[in-house]
């Protein structure tokens, strides 16, 4: 599953990054999520459900978020991106 996009989110930017370390959070913006578990800083095991029309799946596998820039970096107004990806 290759999930892209972008999204302004018209939040505070403390209530966003809590948010994208919320497995919780997470899970809800999965599409199929029934299950996701910390399993390390940057790493969930995940475990989703897929359909292509009548087919139906149930697949097992990791998230990870990578080229994550600290919160503190962004509060001294650094010019760099912050990205959350996964793959699995």
């Amino acid at each position: 599953m290759d999930l892209k996009g972008e999204e302004i989110i018209a939040q505070p930017m403390q209530r966003v990054w809590d948010c994208l370390n919320d497995p919780e959070i997470l899970k809800a913006c999965l599409p199929g999520c029934e299950e996701i578990t910390k399993t390390g800083d940057d790493e969930f095991k995940v475990v989703l459900t897929a359909a292509v029309g009548p087919v139906k799946a149930r697949f097992t596998g990791k998230l990870m978020l990578s080229a994550r820039v600290l919160f503190v970096e962004l509060r001294r107004g650094w010019r760099r991106g912050g990205v959350c990806q996964g793959s699995g």
